[in-house]
């Protein structure tokens, strides 16, 4: 929301897997600010945001949805602050559940975006196809459960780097 977020006091985030056997987890980020009466732009609950380095606006921290805005009121306006939530793009596909859907025989990141880009207009993009072969098939399931289930057959390299890219 707007070009920038004045007094951070805190930024806090979680991305991906640990281990490439673990299953990706929608990532997650907490903002808090102090200050709210000078925002410029107020965050919007659905609305995507992009968190970047303090020193380098090139560098992304995160790039999500807002989740939640919860305000904190103290003994004057200047101290009030706010707790930003945000969770990160792979929560849409966690709460989608799709039935008997034909998939067709393609690379895995191929699949994935083939998916993604069927069920949400605000999807990114993936950057190559991913070295695994994934067979047809036709799934009924969580969609979150699908791509994890992909990307755990991936031979290669995968990971979120914004909103719902993959590299």
């Amino acid at each position: 929301f707007g070009s920038s977020l004045n007094d951070v006091l805190t930024v806090d985030t979680e991305h991906g897997r640990s281990w490439p056997t673990d299953p990706f987890n929608p990532a997650s980020c907490t903002i808090v600010s102090r200050n709210i009466a000078a925002w410029t732009t107020k965050p919007v609950i659905g609305d995507i945001i992009y968190v970047s380095s303090a020193t380098d606006r090139n560098v992304a921290v995160f790039s999500g949805f807002i989740k939640d805005v919860q305000i904190n009121y103290g003994t004057k306006a200047s101290m009030d602050t706010a707790v930003i939530t945000c969770e990160g793009p792979l929560a849409q596909p966690g709460r989608k559940q799709i039935n008997s859907v034909a998939i067709t025989q393609a690379t895995t990141l191929v699949q994935i975006s083939t998916l993604m880009t069927a069920y949400f207009s605000a999807y990114g993009q993936i950057f190559g196809t991913g070295k695994s072969i994934a067979s047809a098939q036709t799934y009924t399931g969580n969609l979150l459960d699908l791509i994890n289930l992909l990307l755990t057959t991936e031979l290669g390299y995968a990971r979120e780097i914004g909103v719902g890219t993959f590299i």
